[in-house]
């Protein structure tokens, strides 16, 4: 798993560099799971989808878009997956600043996953 983050400050200097993003990924017999710190935003400030392929990435993949009230975009990150990731089973919870994604296994390399929003609990 990879991940590939643009961040810029919206001016507020919310995220000025990569390392004010911290991010963790651990792997269970059943999940992928993702957490990544957000402190300052709410869950209606970020979206959550599952990507189509693109140039960037031959392999399944989760956008996340975090946008101020006034549109401005403040973060926008990719993470690859592994093949065997079911994202269509992907699932996202914000807690006290912090996203929780926990993607499925699936038993070897799974359907090509449709484009759609993961909402965000």
């Amino acid at each position: 798993m990879s991940a590939l983050f643009e961040l810029s400050d919206g001016g507020d200097e919310t995220f000025d560099t990569l390392n004010s993003l911290h991010y963790s990924r651990e792997e269970t017999p059943e999940n992928y799971v993702i957490k990544i710190a957000f402190q300052g935003l709410t869950k209606k400030e970020l979206t959550l989808a599952v990507a189509a392929e693109d140039i960037f990435s031959v392999r399944p993949c989760l956008k996340i878009v975090g946008k101020r009230d006034n549109g401005f975009r403040i973060l926008n990150g990719m993470i690859n997956v592994a093949e065997n990731a079911s994202l269509r089973e992907a699932a996202a919870a914000m807690n006290d600043g912090v996203l929780t994604i926990k993607v499925p296994k699936s038993e070897g390399k799974g359907p090509k996953p449709k484009p759609r929003d993961i909402e965000i609990s």
